[in-house]
C-alpha cells in the first residue's frame, strides 16, 4: 500500500518537530533534511548527498504529487525554509505546517519554520498533500526552476541546497541536467 510509508514519514515528521531538544554547549554538525516526493510514478527520497550538481527533478505538467519536507537538527534547529516556484508555475493544495514568507521575489514563494532557543526542537515538517505542476513553456522548452532548501541551527551551522526543477509532459523521474 502507498499510504503506509507516507504515513510513516509523517509520524517520523510529527516526533521530529514536537521532541524537545537541548542546545549544545559545541556543535559543530550542519542540519540535514529529507524531501519526499510521490506521485505519478514518482517516489523519492532527496537528502544533502543527493547529485544537486547533475540531477533534476522532472515533474509532469498537470501531474499531482504528495510532499513532506523534514529538516533536523539534533542541537537545535533555528530555522528552516523551502523557496520554490510561484503559484503560476507550482501550486501547493492542502499544506499543512510552517508560515508563508517573504521571498523577495513576487514569481516565488518560500515557507519558513522559526525555532526559539527558550523552546528548542529538533525538527520541523512540512507536509503538503497535493502539489500540482502547473507551468512551463507550453512550446515545449525546458526552464530551469528551483526548489531551494535551507536549515540553520542555533550555533550558525547551515545546509544550504538547490534542487533544478523542470516541468514537461513527459514522465516524472529524476534525470540528469544535460
Amino acid at each position: 500500500m502507498k499510504i503506509k510509508p507516507i504515513l510513516y514519514l509523517i509520524i517520523i515528521g510529527v516526533i521530529a518537530s514536537n521532541c524537545a531538544t537541548t542546545i549544545p554547549a559545541r556543535d559543530t554538525v550542519d542540519p540535514s533534511f529529507v524531501f519526499k516526493i510521490t506521485g505519478d510514478g514518482l517516489n523519492e527520497n532527496i537528502t544533502p548527498t543527493f547529485d544537486f550538481d547533475n540531477k533534476a527533478l522532472y515533474l509532469r505538467r498537470g501531474a499531482m504529487y504528495n510532499v513532506i519536507l523534514t529538516v533536523t537538527d539534533r542541537g537545535g534547529l533555528q530555522n528552516a525554509s523551502w523557496e520554490l516556484p510561484g503559484s503560476h508555475i507550482l501550486r501547493l493544495l492542502d499544506r499543512n505546517g510552517w508560515f508563508v514568507a517573504n521571498s523577495g521575489d513576487p514569481y516565488r514563494d518560500k515557507y519558513e519554520f522559526t525555532g526559539f532557543r527558550d523552546t528548542p526542537v529538533n525538527g520541523a515538517t512540512l507536509t503538503v498533500r497535493r502539489m500540482e505542476a502547473i507551468g512551463g513553456p507550453p512550446s515545449g522548452e525546458i526552464v530551469n526552476y528551483k526548489f531551494v532548501f535551507s536549515g540553520t541551527d542555533f550555533h550558525g551551522n547551515t545546509i544550504d541546497k538547490t534542487l533544478i526543477i523542470r516541468i514537461t509532459n513527459e514522465a516524472s523521474r529524476i534525470g540528469s541536467r544535460d
